[in-house]
C-alpha cells in the first residue's frame, strides 16, 4: 500500500502552507492554481492587493507561506491544517519596503466521515516504549523537513496520482481505534500491489 501525502500535513507544530480568503470569488483564475476550497483540510487561494515588482513574504502562524504570481496579480496559496477551527484567520504580508500588511480570510466548516476500527494487537493502539521511541525520532525528521522552506519561482501545483489503484482510506478520515480517537488521516491511501512503481506525483 502506497501513502501518498498530498499538499497537506495535520499538526499545529509541523507546517502549515498557509492562506484563505473564503469571500472573495475567484472566477477566471488560470488553471495553474490550486482549487479554491477555504476550509480545514482544504487549500485557499486568497488575491493580495500589492503593487510589489518582486514577490513580497507572506506568513500565516509564524511560518512562511508560498505566493505565486498568476496573470500580473499575486496570490498566496495555502494548505490548511485539519486541525484549524472554522471562522475569521488571518495572514502576514510583507512587503519589499518592509512594511507589514494583514489580510483576513475566513475558513468555513467541514465534516469529515469518522472510521472505527477494531484492533487486536494493541501495541498498534497504545504503542509501548520502544515503539513510542522510534515515532518520537522520525516524527523529528519529518518536522524538519516539513519546516524546511525553499523559495520556487514557478511551482508546479498539478500533481499526477503516484500510482494506480483504488483508493483504500480517504483523506480527513476521523479516526477512532477501539473506540480510542486518534489523529485524523493527513494522506490518501491508494492500494497496490507490492513491488508496484510508484511515481513522483510532480
Amino acid at each position: 500500500m502506497a501513502n501518498w501525502s498530498v499538499l497537506l500535513r495535520k499538526s499545529r507544530n509541523r507546517f502549515l502552507i498557509l492562506l484563505c480568503l473564503g469571500l472573495i470569488p475567484l472566477t477566471g483564475l488560470a488553471d495553474a492554481l490550486p482549487r479554491h476550497s477555504p476550509y480545514p483540510g482544504g487549500i485557499a487561494v486568497i488575491p493580495l492587493v500589492s503593487a510589489d515588482a518582486v514577490e513580497p513574504k507572506g506568513y500565516f502562524h509564524k511560518r512562511r507561506i508560498m505566493i505565486s504570481k498568476n496573470r500580473g496579480k499575486w496570490y498566496a496559496i495555502v494548505g490548511l491544517s485539519l486541525d484549524l477551527k472554522p471562522g475569521q484567520h488571518s495572514i502576514i504580508r510583507i512587503d519589499t519596503q518592509g512594511q507589514r500588511h494583514r489580510h483576513f480570510f475566513y475558513l468555513q466548516d467541514k465534516k469529515y466521515p469518522a472510521q472505527y476500527i477494531t484492533v487486536k494487537k494493541k501495541k498498534w493502539v497504545t504503542p509501548n516504549k520502544k515503539q513510542l521511541d522510534r515515532i518520537i525520532a522520525e516524527r523529528k525528521i519529518i518536522i524538519k523537513a516539513l519546516t524546511t522552506w525553499s523559495s520556487n519561482p514557478s511551482p508546479q501545483f498539478q500533481l499526477v496520482k503516484p500510482v494506480q489503484g483504488r483508493y483504500s482510506s480517504a483523506f480527513g478520515l476521523r479516526r477512532f481505534f477501539n473506540k480510542k480517537p486518534r489523529r485524523p488521516h493527513s494522506g490518501i491511501d491508494i492500494a497496490a500491489p507490492t513491488g508496484t512503481a510508484i511515481h513522483a506525483p510532480a
